[in-house]
């Protein structure tokens, strides 16, 4: 069973790192509030009709709807940030950068809760901040118009995300169901982002992606939604031990990806690679009980 759940979450890094790809050549052609816009209304119509299908609505636990909907109201910002990072750093510096959020929840477990700073923790924070290092300064020689600030769009993503996937964790304990948590997720997200397009006009003013760009959207809307899905499968299969070293290998997945299929929209250089691999260690090493 353990080798079943490790090859799905195998699968889920491909998947969620495909999902990386598309989004940058969409948004060649278009704006990161365009593409969160449209993963939002994929994952609400894929979950809701995935648990529509089964027939029945689960029933959850008051305390886990509460966080349910909240991580769905922070949701867009969080995938804001995260599309930006991409668009202004490129999907292997960013996705890199993005998978940092285990760091910053075992900072802020250190810091607020008390709990003890383990040696892998210790050398996995030293590997991380160096590859953020590296990976920062790599990105603004990789491309003229950078600027060293556009490093914190993942940076923060992966900050806020650091915050939330205690609370998710927590919630799911109580009522353990991911694909409805996917389908609360992903309405309410659609819901607050709509919201904020209504209150200050942006709707309006927000340009339809040219054809090329919508297809890459809605195809790396699909595959962050299977990602997610595949994730939770491989949680339900198999220890988080055991997954969540997995789930960290992600930006390598990004950045073999970038080299083979976007040569012409991203300049990997032995930096970028050097602090990808430094991120990726450092994660592995926090994921892992010792």
């Amino acid at each position: 069973m353990d080798s079943a759940a490790q090859l799905v979450a195998l699968a889920s890094t491909a998947v969620y790192a495909a999902g990386n790809l598309y989004a940058r050549v969409g948004l060649v052609h278009s704006t990161p509030l365009v593409v969160t816009l449209i993963s939002l209304i994929v994952q609400t119509v894929v979950a809701g009709s995935i648990l529509m299908a089964r027939g029945s609505t689960p029933s959850v636990d008051p305390r886990a709807l509460a966080v349910f909907i909240a991580v769905g109201v922070a949701l867009p910002f969080v995938r804001w940030l995260s599309y930006t990072g991409i668009a202004r750093i490129g999907s292997a510096r960013s996705s890199s950068l993005r998978s940092t959020h285990p760091f910053f929840s075992a900072a802020l477990a250190i810091a607020f809760l008390g709990e003890p700073a383990r040696h892998n923790i210790m050398l996995g924070t030293l590997l991380i901040v160096t590859g953020i290092f590296i990976t920062c300064w790599d990105s603004q020689d990789a491309r003229s118009d950078a600027k060293a600030l556009d490093a914190l769009f993942p940076l923060s993503a992966a900050f806020f995300s650091g915050i939330i996937h205690p609370f998710t964790r927590y919630a799911l304990t109580i009522t353990n169901e991911p694909l409805l948590y996917a389908a609360v997720v992903g309405l309410s997200s659609l819901l607050a982002l709509g919201g904020y397009l209504l209150i200050t006009g942006r709707g309006k003013r927000m340009v339809w992606p040219h054809p090329r760009a919508l297809r890459s959207f809605i195809s790396a809307s699909l595959f962050e939604t299977f990602g997610f899905l595949l994730f939770s499968a491989a949680v339900s299969l198999g220890p988080v031990v055991l997954i969540a070293p997995i789930m960290a290998t992600t930006p390598m997945w990004v950045l073999i990806g970038s080299i083979l299929l976007l040569r012409d929209l991203e300049k990997i250089t032995l930096r970028t690679a050097i602090g990808s691999c430094a991120v990726v260690a450092g994660t592995i090493l926090l994921t892992v009980n010792g």
